[in-house]
């Protein structure tokens, strides 16, 4: 056997390493992975679940921000029909998305450096494998679907198609790597807006720069940054039209958070580079060579005689990084961009950083290569085996908790129920008894976020509460008080399960056509009344102006409704003394459906009622009835009825 060949055979074994820790990881519930089985991570994995195994329709879903179609579900698809679980496919993806980050690190690598190719690759690979598993995010987001890292897989893609453009010899050659950039483009700006960040805006600015400091004159020579641009755009208009329920976050850029967008960026960087000193160091070594290279650039020169593609490369990451930050940094409308948002900052520098090794050490570079990655599958294997020791290996994932839960829950014959986010999707995912939960608020309102509308009912048969959740805290009293006491209340852990018994739990007091539900006055928020001993809201004739009552603040589904309110005025029935009306509640401004006047009672209990209907443009908006007393006038509220009829 060749040392060249022996020198091939050390890349499989150190992938096998790579791999091998990140399942022993996963089996072995490595606390350092424990995010990966958080609502957010789980995501992916319920929503095929729901579409393949229980017939469920993706319309019926309120996708992420960032709906990630590519190539995440494109991935995940492969995942599905391979596990036999959620938690099975939930490894699977881990290793075909590392696989896959290993394969164009490759094909990337032939293109500036193709004789370490293999090398760098595997380089990579266990770098990426080693931070993945220690330093948190957003490296171990390699492990993760739905979270951002399909936007950097696509990125790769892009930058590959990039370099093979100038090598195609015929224009039915580069007309077909053009039709590729720009299906791609589409697909990922659709799927991420990040792309758009980090991908597109950078390459169209170095191509350019690159182009004109070159006086580059072949027009041909600026598609491949042109073309795919509005094809990025186009993605980023379809979004509305294409996706049911819109849940993506709007961008407004402005000065007025710079500083603590500043603060935010720093703490970013500093949690990365405090966690992983090493990487750190490297980092700031790359950077430099970046802005080394920049402004050899701008001088017209390479610095040291690096080729002009892998120049194009390094300047597109220094120019990703700026954009990325120059977002973070003028971003008004986000309280903050957590490191998810950060994964092409971070790892692109790593893949270009080693290819630039693998240019500049030439043959010596195996010696770098392999002396790295002996060190650090040491690591791995002694961690992976310290992790395999101090932890059951299996390859269920089935907590104690969430067993209790399922017992309980099958020895009623429930199915049903509620939680707050944190705990839906995951109790969800990882339950063997079938159960189906919905997401609720602290005020028990429906909260439609990543999660279908066919987990919300009419009727519930438990409620789940966790003693430490950061939200759903208020949620036992807020329940007693609209439904009362549970028949039978079981702990499991830090976690309650409150049963109901089967369809005996309702969240909203009106659902369906029938329904109807009695405000008492001290029910209702007040602004100019006060509350009496018998439950009603009273004003004086003296008091301050504003609402005498209002709300009930109640989500109502599109159909028809009559309503009542009961009152008592000491004037005459001829008299006015107040005023009222009926609205839609809506964030930027109430949508009246009816008003009138209040007219006295002759201190006995009058009425006024009616009829309305919300139109399905207005499902499950909150309505509100308000009352106005006039100056010097005295109501008594007693109770305000609504009763759905159709």
């Amino acid at each position: 056997m060749s040392l060249f060949s022996i020198r091939l055979f050390t890349a499989p074994i150190f992938l096998v390493v790579a791999a091998g820790s990140i399942v022993i990881s996963y089996l072995a519930k490595d606390p350092a992975l424990k995010d990966l089985f958080n609502s957010d991570a789980v995501f992916l994995p319920l929503l095929f679940q729901n579409l393949f195994d229980f017939g469920g329709n993706i319309r019926d879903w309120y996708l992420t921000p960032a709906p990630y179609f590519f190539p995440d579900y494109l991935v995940f698809l492969v995942s599905h029909y391979v596990g036999e679980n959620i938690y099975s496919r939930i490894v699977i993806f881990a290793i075909i998305q590392t696989s896959i980050m290993f394969v164009f690190t490759y094909l990337i690598s032939r293109q500036l450096e193709k004789k370490s190719a293999l090398f760098t690759s595997t380089l990579v690979t266990i770098l990426m494998t080693w931070l993945s598993l220690n330093a948190g995010e957003p490296f171990i987001l390699m492990l993760f679907s739905a979270f951002h890292f399909g936007a950097f897989i696509s990125s790769m893609i892009f930058i590959l198609l990039l370099l093979l453009y100038p090598k195609c010899k015929t224009n039915s050659h580069r007309a077909l790597i053009l039709s590729i950039q720009s299906i791609l483009t589409f697909l990922s700006s659709l799927s991420d807006t990040l792309f758009v960040v980090q991908t597109l805006i950078p390459v169209f600015f170095s191509v350019l720069l690159i182009n004109i400091i070159f006086h580059e004159k072949q027009f041909r020579n600026y598609l491949p940054a042109t073309i795919p641009l509005p094809f990025g755009i186009l993605g980023l208009v379809l979004y509305p039209n294409l996706i049911e329920h819109n849940t993506r976050y709007s961008i407004v850029i402005g000065i007025e958070k710079i500083d603590v967008n500043f603060s935010t960026i720093l703490s970013i960087f500093n949690q990365v580079i405090v966690k992983t000193p090493f990487f750190g160091v490297a980092f700031i070594f790359y950077l430099a060579f970046s802005v080394l290279c920049f402004m050899y650039l701008l001088k017209k020169r390479f610095l040291f005689n690096i080729s002009k593609q892998l120049i194009q490369i390094i300047i597109f990451v220094f120019f990703s990084i700026l954009s990325m930050l120059f977002v973070a940094l003028l971003v008004t409308n986000q309280a903050q961009l957590p490191p998810r948002y950060y994964i092409a900052t971070f790892i692109w520098p790593i893949i270009i950083g080693t290819i630039v090794c693998a240019y500049m050490l030439k043959n010596k570079f195996f010696y770098f290569y392999c002396s790295i990655s002996i060190v650090i599958s040491v690591y791995l294997c002694l961690n992976a085996l310290s992790i395999a020791r101090n932890n059951e290996v299996s390859d269920d994932f089935y907590p104690k908790d969430i067993s209790c839960l399922d017992r309980a829950i099958s020895e009623e014959n429930l199915s049903n129920g509620i939680a707050q986010y944190w705990d839906a999707k995951y109790i969800q995912a990882f339950s063997k008894s079938g159960v189906t939960l919905a997401q609720y608020w602290d005020d028990l309102n429906e909260m439609r976020w990543i999660t279908s509308k066919t987990f919300f009912k009419n009727n519930y048969d438990f409620a789940i509460v966790s003693k430490d959740a950061k939200l759903f805290k208020k949620s036992i009293e807020q329940i007693n008080i609209v439904i009362g006491v549970p028949q039978k209340t079981i702990t499991c852990g830090n976690r309650d399960l409150l049963i109901y018994g089967k369809n005996n739990f309702r969240t909203r007091k009106i659902n369906i056509p029938g329904d109807s539900y009695k405000w008492l006055g001290c029910n209702l928020p007040t602004v100019s009344g006060n509350y009496t001993s018998k439950c009603e809201i009273e004003n004086e004739r003296n008091s301050k102006p504003g609402a005498l009552s209002f709300g009930p603040y109640e989500k109502l589904p599109s159909g028809n409704y009559f309503f009542e309110i009961e009152y008592v005025s000491d004037q005459r029935k001829s008299d006015v003394v107040g005023d009222w009306d009926l609205a839609i509640a809506l964030p930027e401004q109430a949508k009246v459906l009816q008003n009138g006047t209040l007219l006295g009672t002759d201190a006995k209990e009058g009425k006024v009622s009616g009829f309305f209907s919300i139109d399905s443009v207005f499902n499950m908006e909150k309505i509100e009835f308000r009352t106005f007393a006039r100056t010097g006038q005295r109501i008594k509220i007693i109770y305000f009825v609504l009763k759905r009829l159709t």
